[in-house]
């Protein structure tokens, strides 16, 4: 018998559970085709990338207002990496509740977008999408930004 609380066995079991949900869904993506393996593998790096962004941003005290990452085309004037190949394989986005399809649970890449939400959550951090366009309807693109979780206070 282990001497772990049960809350710390539920950790446990859910990142096991997490670890299966991936492997799954990526031995799927590869019967799918090898473009489809070839998304999610890039998705995945997308997510792995984002997670050291945000560490060494919030590491270098960079200001909240530029704690985000684009993806999307944000016009010719943006400084920004636009992630334009990521823009494209997310595709499916829903304008009306700020989300992707293909990161809902059981979208193509459900099981990464959740596996970054906890990453977050376990770092004190609530990731967010935010729609951005340049107000003449040419062009539109999306934020994936990190706030401070809402337990989370100032020390």
């Amino acid at each position: 018998m282990t001497n772990l609380s049960l809350g710390a066995r539920l950790a446990r079991n859910l990142v096991q559970e997490q670890a299966q949900s991936i492997q799954a869904q990526e031995a799927r993506a590869r019967h799918a085709s090898q473009e489809a393996l070839r998304e999610f593998q890039q998705v995945a790096q997308f997510f792995e990338d984002a997670k050291g962004y945000f560490t060494k941003a919030i590491e270098d005290q960079v200001p909240s207002n530029q704690l985000r990452i684009q993806v999307g085309r944000s016009g010719r004037s943006s400084t920004e990496a636009c992630n334009i190949p990521i823009y494209s394989v997310l595709k499916g986005w829903d304008y009306h509740h700020d989300e992707l399809l293909s990161l809902r649970e059981k979208g193509a890449f459900g099981s990464l977008w959740t596996a970054f939400r906890e990453w977050a959550q376990s770092q004190g951090l609530t990731p967010k999408w935010k729609y951005a366009h340049d107000g003449g309807g040419m062009e539109s693109w999306w934020y994936l930004c990190v706030e401070p979780a809402a337990q989370v206070t100032a020390p």
